[in-house]
């Protein structure tokens, strides 16, 4: 944008001086220029804000994406314990029942 507003400065000091024939031209030509650079300064500052809130936006669904993730990982490790749980009961009952099977294989003999 520097450039942009160097070439306005001199089109200005152009346009200032009195003998110049083409003082209306480069009067147009420097009104439109001006009105491109307020038109494109304004879009940038668009443009900036709406990155910011994409930005935000972006950080609170990293949030609610690692939410969902440590809700996952804690539900998972609750299973993995339920898991071991019932191996455990599951253990203890084919003892039982091997004991028991054991026992009535030896009380018919």
């Amino acid at each position: 944008m520097n450039s942009m507003e160097q070439e306005l400065q001199k089109l200005r000091h152009l346009c200032s001086e009195a003998e110049l024939e083409e003082r209306q031209n480069l009067q147009t030509e420097l009104d439109i220029v001006s009105a491109n650079l307020c038109g494109a300064e304004k879009r940038l500052i668009q443009n900036k804000r709406h990155m910011e809130i994409l930005e935000k936006n972006h950080q609170h669904q990293i949030q609610v994406e690692k939410q969902k993730l440590i809700t996952a990982n804690n539900r998972a490790m609750e299973l993995q314990y339920e898991i071991m749980s019932l191996k455990q009961a599951l253990r203890v009952i084919d003892y039982i029942m091997t004991y028991l099977l054991a026992r009535v294989v030896t009380f018919k003999a």
